[in-house]
């Protein structure tokens, strides 16, 4: 009984120190995390310079007004009449 526990107490202090080495390593939740807070951080920076650069020009140039709209103008529609054509002509003999 008495090597029993002295092996049960060698273990409890393995498994102690496994269980404290392994409570600092990351798990696959964790690592997934990161990687979306990481993106979220991304795109926010990207938002941030884009926005910055656009505000930035406008800034510069404030009193830019729209281009005035294009009109078109077609020309006026063309009627054109058109004649029945003429009764067919018939020929008369000639007289002797």
């Amino acid at each position: 009984m008495g090597r029993m526990e002295e092996k049960l107490d060698r273990i409890g202090d393995v498994l102690g120190r496994v269980e404290t080495s392994v409570a600092g390593m990351a798990t696959k939740r964790d690592l997934a995390n990161y990687t979306f807070a990481g993106l979220g951080i991304g795109l926010a920076l990207m938002a941030l310079i884009i926005g910055g650069i656009i505000g930035g020009l406008g800034w510069l140039k404030p009193d830019s007004s729209p281009p005035p709209p294009v009109t078109i103008t077609a020309p006026a529609p063309q009627i054109i009449y058109m004649q029945p054509p003429a009764p067919p002509q018939t020929q008369q003999p000639a007289k002797p």
